[in-house]
């Protein structure tokens, strides 16, 4: 399986359709994206012989929550009360005019969250994302 991994600084994660509303401050994150392989050797064949398959991504990020109620959407989807839906990601690479470049993932699926105290209405958070349907580079 070959594996590209990225990180990078800034970004937002929105919840909803369209362009959605920013419910957390992106300050770190990182990103593995995995090709799968199958054999695909014949009867006969004296050299193994592959291909490529499935794509998959995971990735990890880390910022701010304010404790306002729309920020509050990220924490509420793991609580006991939340509903689980997936978040719309845009990972930031570089914001330099005529260089920028973000990956952004549609349909990012929160797989874990973990967080630090509240200083002044303000939550540090860690979490963990699968990306459903993969990712996309955009320079735009």
């Amino acid at each position: 399986m070959a594996t590209n991994s990225y990180v990078g600084k800034g970004g937002s994660v929105t919840s909803g359709a369209g362009s959605g509303t920013k419910i957390a401050n992106i300050k770190d994150w990182s990103m593995s994206i995995n090709v799968g392989s199958a054999e695909t050797t014949s009867f006969g064949d004296k050299d193994a012989t592959m291909a490529q398959t499935i794509r998959s991504a995971s990735g990890q990020i880390s910022g701010e929550l304010s404790t306002d109620a729309t920020e509050n959407t990220l924490m509420d989807q793991v609580s006991t009360s939340g509903t689980l839906a997936s978040v719309i990601l845009a990972l930031v690479v570089s914001t330099v005019a005529g260089k920028k470049a973000k990956w952004m993932a549609q349909a990012a699926q929160l797989t874990s969250i973990g967080g630090s105290g509240n200083v002044a209405g303000v939550f540090g958070f860690t979490a963990s994302f699968n990306f459903s349907g993969g990712v996309k580079w955009s320079t735009t």
